[in-house]
């Protein structure tokens, strides 16, 4: 008899029946029924289920109630024996049992305290048959609870003694950043005097650090801004420069041509005369050739823009400039990105850009080499490409004149200096960035970023206007 059960059983039967589950199938000879199979499992002093319940979950005790009746169980008595035979509590059976509704919470078990869960078993009326409890010990889990709590403390009190410890490093690392602030606030007013060359001390670790070094970027990326804005200035000045003067030599310079090829072809002068009238031409039409350059390079173009195929494009190039001399012993290598978005841009500006910096490879390798050609998708707004020789290479004094107008380091009559300075021209008024990268002895590569889409494009009359870039 258990102590908290209910004066009486809740049903009758229990002493004298079992719980167990029950199968059926008709049996059939043809289409004539004979009778009915049929399977019983008792679950009466049967324990494999609920042991296999207790092993696998990991939980303290389970039961299968007949009715209030325990008839299998690994809840012990005090003599250490299966709790078969013993009832459930008054307080569950009214839940589970009279309601059919589940229980959970604490429960009174034979002998102590389980946290506990009760759900109705029923049979195949849906009524109310018995139960299945599972159960863990509430001692057990209060011994936990104070085992934490116990833990909890120790911790705690070891971080206080280390705080204690700690407290002088740590008050170290908290206002040396507050130092690097001052000294990055210091910086600042040095900027704002006008001092780009000013630097915060990035010595600090975490945000402080990564301000200081954001700080340092923007102030490198500030000074490359004002070398371009510079640049741009110049150029602007020497064009308008270079548009006067390349108009007032053109027209001697016709003049001279043109006696002097009158004289040519005069058949009673001295050899040597015509010799030299022949140098006179030629030196002509080469400062003709110098005049046209000038005026290239002053001119305000229009950007005739139009949607181009940059890999065809510098195909189509190659195929034509690799049958003259100079590209004799260079090889041409194209590595072009299949994938690569097609472009807004001036198909015969891009061209003539091409065209320079393959021939400026090519002389860079008097004794051949390999000149490779890359294109690349640099971001969804932008496409990237690269013209890289074997050559001499370029010192970093000479980088940073290398787009200064009538700036050249090839020998004397096989440049004009005015190149590079197109290109550069060429390049901003697509809105795009071009960058050299250079070692003597280890050959150049220059670096062309160009935009997908340039502002102020129209797809109908296919035209750009260049407006002014206040950003380069």
């Amino acid at each position: 008899h258990t102590t908290m059960a209910a004066p009486e059983p809740f049903d009758r039967r229990v002493g004298s029946a079992g719980l167990g589950i029950v199968a059926v199938s008709p049996l059939y000879l043809g289409d004539e029924l004979q009778g009915a199979v049929a399977v019983f499992h008792l679950f009466n002093n049967d324990f494999t289920l609920v042991d296999s319940i207790k092993i696998s979950t990991k939980i303290d005790t389970v039961t299968i109630f007949f009715g209030d009746l325990r008839v299998s169980t690994n809840v012990m008595t005090e003599n250490g024996q299966r709790a078969v035979g013993t009832r459930v509590s008054e307080e569950v059976n009214a839940v589970v049992l009279q309601q059919g509704k589940e229980y959970v919470g604490n429960a009174f078990v034979v002998n102590e305290n389980y946290i506990t869960r009760y759900e109705p078993l029923r049979n195949h009326r849906g009524n109310v048959v018995g139960i299945l409890y599972v159960g863990a010990r509430q001692q057990a889990f209060e011994d936990f609870l104070n085992t934490f709590r116990r833990r909890v403390a120790l911790v705690a009190l070891v971080t206080i003694l280390f705080t204690f410890i700690l407290a002088t490093p740590v008050s170290r690392v908290i206002t040396r950043p507050l130092k690097d602030l001052q000294a990055l606030a210091d910086t600042s007013r040095k900027v704002a005097s006008g001092d780009l060359n000013a630097r915060a001390p990035a010595t600090a670790g975490g945000e402080v650090g990564l301000l200081a070094e954001s700080f340092n970027e923007m102030l490198d990326t500030l000074q490359a801004t004002q070398k371009q804005l510079l640049q741009s200035e110049k150029l602007a000045s020497l064009g308008q420069l270079s548009a006067g003067i390349a108009h007032e030599l053109n027209n001697p310079l016709a003049t001279v041509l043109l006696f002097s090829d009158l004289l040519r072809k005069e058949k009673k002068l001295p050899e040597q005369t015509l010799k030299d009238i022949e140098i006179i031409v030629s030196e002509t039409e080469r400062c003709k050739g110098i005049v046209s350059s000038l005026l290239d390079f002053a001119r305000q173009h229009q950007v005739e823009s139009q949607d181009v195929d940059l890999n065809q494009l510098i195909t189509q190039v190659v195929d034509t400039e690799c049958r003259h001399s100079r590209y004799e012993n260079v090889d041409i290598k194209q590595v072009l990105d299949p994938d690569l978005t097609t472009i807004q841009a001036d198909p015969d500006q891009i061209q003539a850009v091409i065209i320079n910096l393959l021939s400026n490879a090519a002389d860079a390798m008097p004794d051949g080499g390999i000149i490779t050609l890359r294109t690349l998708e640099e971001s969804a707004t932008q496409v990237r490409f690269e013209v890289q020789d074997q050559g001499q290479g370029i010192s970093a004094d000479d980088q940073a004149k290398l787009f200064a107008p009538f700036y050249t380091t090839k020998p004397v009559g096989k440049g004009t200096g005015l190149g590079l300075s197109i290109v550069y021209g060429i390049i901003k008024m697509h809105r795009g960035q071009i960058e050299v990268d250079s070692q003597p002895g280890k050959g150049t590569i220059f670096t062309i970023k160009l935009p997908v889409k340039l502002p102020g494009f129209s797809n109908k009359d296919q035209n750009f206007v260049n407006e002014p870039n206040n950003t380069d």
